[in-house]
């Protein structure tokens, strides 16, 4: 046979391919949630909680470097799926591994970079000192755009290493 690696290695490329589709779409998901505290004596819904797709979105490096994995996954996925190649499905464990750096890097970037609070509407109604006070007191954090793709560098990274395994050992 021409196929030097199918069997179950090459069918994993179909749950990469799931994966992949998985990754390309959290980047236009909310990536950070922005809140601040109120100041004591204040409701906490005069200070709402909202998401932000731009930190980790589509429209900054983040997310696009998210997207060229998901497509890199799920091109190498769907190519080991068909030829049932267990060596190209494995490959597809590279953008996994670039994916969750990327994922590890925007998580550095909240925990480093100071956030904005400035929810639409808010800042034309609010006193700019009261403004200052809130940008002051602002917290970011991750939001479930940024664990979807999380999930997903970490499946697409151990669906691409079993592939690799699968194939190694059936080589023997």
């Amino acid at each position: 046979m021409n196929q030097p690696s199918g069997g179950v290695a090459g069918r994993l490329g179909w749950p990469v391919v799931g994966a992949a589709v998985l990754l390309l779409v959290a980047p236009v998901l909310p990536w950070v949630t922005v809140t601040a505290r109120p100041p004591s004596g204040m409701t906490a819904n005069a200070f709402p909680s909202y998401a932000v797709s731009g930190l980790g979105g589509a429209y900054v490096v983040w997310g696009v470097l998210a997207l060229m994995c998901a497509l890199a996954a799920g091109a190498l996925g769907l190519t080991g799926a068909i030829t049932r190649n267990g060596w190209v499905t494995g490959a597809a464990a590279v953008p996994g591994i670039a994916a969750l750096v990327v994922a590890g890097l925007t998580a550095v970037q909240l925990a480093v970079t100071k956030p904005t609070y400035a929810p639409p509407g808010l800042t034309r109604t609010l006193p700019p000192l009261a403004l200052a006070y809130l940008r002051a007191r602002a917290e970011a954090f991750p939001a479930y755009g940024w664990y979807i793709a999380l999930l997903a560098a970490l499946l697409l990274l151990g669906l691409g290493a079993t592939a690799f395994i699968l194939t190694v050992t059936r080589r023997r």
